[in-house]
């Protein structure tokens, strides 16, 4: 249970999700006020501020929302090959859809959401959701709520050798995911990351 909280709260504590919850309940409450009488008046004349003490609300309303899906997903442990390194950055726990692209982000609802989180330089960690590696299921087709589980044994694979083209693809990825900055010791993998 801790490994999976721990994988939640490096996702939301970043200031990236930090301010796409502010955005989010701005938006929420702007559209409240909007369905009063005056609501339009009143936004004509005021702002809507939200705290920046919010993101701790937002972290403590977050907590286990993501280990529900991280918990039914399997977990695949790809080691790069002598001389790569997986990168990392100011947003280390990556949701990536095929469907979707960079730097937009997919929702963790959608069966072909795979999750990215670099352990290591030399480890990177992959989330898939079974059914879409299987092929069961499309990229962009949503998981319901009734296949949510509240905690099991997960399937941990490990052992995967990745190449310098499997390598550069996820520091790709990572990289047009971050928000401000990416780290890696080695200036070849940190360029052939930017150069998308």
């Amino acid at each position: 249970m801790s490994i999976l909280v721990y994988l939640n709260l490096q996702r939301i504590r970043v200031p990236r999700q930090a301010n796409t919850a502010n955005l989010i309940y701005k938006a929420s409450s702007e559209k409240t006020i909007r369905h009063h009488p005056i609501g339009e008046d009143i936004l004509s004349i005021a702002e809507i501020i939200v705290k920046d003490s919010f993101r701790f609300d937002y972290m403590r309303i977050m907590r286990d929302f993501f280990v529900h899906y991280f918990s039914r997903m399997i977990w695949s442990i790809v080691t790069a090959n002598d001389g790569m390194s997986f990168i990392t950055s100011d947003n280390p726990v990556s949701f990536y859809n095929e469907s979707v692209l960079p730097p937009s982000e997919p929702g963790i609802g959608f069966y072909g959401t795979r999750v990215l989180f670099p352990i290591t330089k030399k480890h990177l960690l992959i989330l898939t959701h079974p059914e879409f590696e299987r092929g069961e299921k499309y990229a962009t087709e949503q998981i319901s709520e009734e296949v949510l589980i509240d905690y099991c044994s997960i399937e941990v694979r490990s052992g995967a050798k990745s190449g310098k083209e499997f390598v550069t693809t996820q520091n790709q990825v990572m990289f047009l995911l971050s928000d401000e900055g990416i780290v890696d010791e080695s200036e070849e993998v940190l360029r052939d990351a930017i150069q998308t």
